[in-house]
């Protein structure tokens, strides 16, 4: 079903850019830090919502891109807060060593969530899930509690605090072509040297997207071996439509299998989870991945989110906006992270063995160890 929203001329649009551009990201760096001294991050979820989950999957697919190592460890703030510390004690230098001891990471990236997502118009007059960017994204050192860097984005907002953006020009993602180029800008003027290969980020644009989808946006981590020669399980997507958890996560189950990868069971991977009482939904411990890798017998995890919305028009298809990643269940360090639109995965198989392959991991890597 086409799902067109009402036509408008593209004359409009151009004023609507114009307009957009003249409010642009702002960026600051710590020029007395030594950023080269923090590669291996955790990003912390931006907030609890699927929607922002999402937002952090696009950052995270940023960052891997940049050459950080970035590692899974889910809900950061429930971790702290397990062992009597908080979020906050980042930029406290008597907590901030204690922090990095228990997520075994560097620096952290926090982010300030920005406005909720909403329904909007692409150009083709189509409808498309709108992402609003967030507030602002800081990366802090661990060890130090210092900024090293930080992002703010400008709101668009009315007096009742809603999301000011026209209609017709909304947010497609919360990361843009255009804040990669600031950031990789940026990190070069402070002399970082731990950019990837360009075959390390990967676009995939199929010739014929349906209304509400988009391509695919891959980063893969340069420092660990991409073999498909893993064995993986598959975790149940973290969504605003909780009846659609196991649903996507069985789409991304045949996606990797699809893709070379040699996948566990859900089933079987659920009653281990249950017969051990391990809740990967919430905080990431480095020591249950590790156990779950024994016990199961994988060395790699796959996680997603989606956030779906349903259109004014009830007997329309929703829309969907998803990201996932794979973590290594020994280090949690990522292998890979990608965010796209559509209501099926349908195309991720083609797309990580496409990427794969122009990077030389699919299937002829040597075994994960």
């Amino acid at each position: 079903m086409k799902r067109r929203g009402p036509p408008w001329r593209a004359a409009f649009f151009l004023l609507l850019g114009a307009a957009a551009a003249c409010s642009s990201v702002r960026l600051a760096i710590n020029k007395n830090a030594d950023l080269a001294a923090v590669r291996r991050i955790a990003v912390v979820p931006f907030a609890d919502s699927a929607a922002q989950s999402r937002v952090t999957g696009e950052w995270q697919t940023l960052l891997l891109s940049l050459g950080y190592q970035v590692v899974e460890r889910g809900s950061v703030d429930l971790l702290l807060r397990e062992n009597g510390l908080s979020i906050s004690g980042a930029v406290d230098p008597s907590e901030a060593s204690k922090i990095s001891r228990i997520l075994g990471v560097d620096g952290l990236v926090i982010g300030q969530p920005g406005l909720p997502p909403r329904i909007s118009y692409d150009r083709a007059g189509d409808y498309q899930l709108s992402e609003p960017p967030p507030v602002s994204v800081k990366l802090v050192d661990i060890k130090t509690a210092r900024i090293l860097w930080q992002v703010f984005f400008p709101q668009a907002q009315d007096s009742a605090g809603n999301d000011a953006t026209p209609l017709m020009f909304g947010h497609e993602n919360a990361v843009t072509a255009s804040l990669r180029r600031k950031l990789r800008s940026m990190l070069l003027g402070a002399n970082w040297s731990f950019f990837p290969a360009p075959s390390n980020m990967y676009y995939h644009a199929p010739s014929a997207l349906l209304p509400g989808e988009s391509g695919l946006t891959i980063a893969f981590s340069p420092s660990l071996d991409q073999s498909t020669r893993i064995r993986v399980g598959v975790y149940p997507f973290k969504t605003s439509d909780l009846s659609q958890a196991d649903v996507w996560a069985d789409q991304m189950s045949d996606a990797l299998l699809s893709a070379g990868y040699d996948v566990i069971d859900r089933a079987q991977l659920g009653q281990i989870l249950k017969e051990q009482k391990f809740s990967l939904t919430g905080a990431v411990r480095p020591e249950d991945m590790a156990k779950l890798g024994k016990i199961a017998g994988i060395q790699a995890l796959a996680f997603g989110t989606v956030e779906i919305m349903q259109l004014p028009d009830k007997a329309a298809p929703p829309l969907c906006a998803y990201a996932a990643r794979l973590a290594n269940v020994g280090t949690g360090e990522l292998y890979w992270s990608l965010y796209g639109r559509g209501c099926r995965l349908s195309r991720l198989a083609g797309a990580l063995s496409e990427s794969l392959a122009k990077i030389g991991g699919a299937t002829h890597g040597q075994e994960a160890q």
